[in-house]
């Protein structure tokens, strides 16, 4: 498959196990669980986009230290945003890490639909 192919498909698998995830965290830990498990997919999938865009940056004459820097500034700030989600919300910290497993997740399905479907 080519990269025009393979990165829609990676983002939808992405999208669906997202709300399987929501739905399956719902039934497992009722309204905190469905709803940590949304941000750490929402978390996990908008990280999916940052790579993308940080890859397609790489050789470009853009200035690589700001693009170094806010690189780590997201992660700081996604930090502190789950920190206060967990403290104040009551979000379910195990959803949010499980969600978190969803674009790598998507990832390995996506391998495997390559490895085992896709025909060159």
């Amino acid at each position: 498959m080519t990269e025009d192919r393979a990165l829609p498909l990676l983002q939808r698998i992405a999208l669906v196990l997202a709300m399987a995830g929501i739905v399956g965290a719902f039934f497992w830990r009722s309204w905190p669980g469905a709803a940590g498990f949304a941000i750490g997919s929402a978390i996990s999938i908008l990280n999916l986009k940052w790579w993308e865009r940080f890859v397609n940056q790489l050789g470009t004459e853009k200035e690589e230290r700001k693009t170094s820097w806010a690189f780590a500034m997201r992660y700081v700030i996604l930090g502190a945003l789950v920190y206060v989600i967990v403290t104040y919300l009551r979000a379910d910290l195990g959803a949010i890490l499980a969600g978190l497993l969803t674009a790598a997740a998507a990832v390995l399905l996506e391998l495997l639909y390559e490895i085992f479907y896709a025909r060159t």
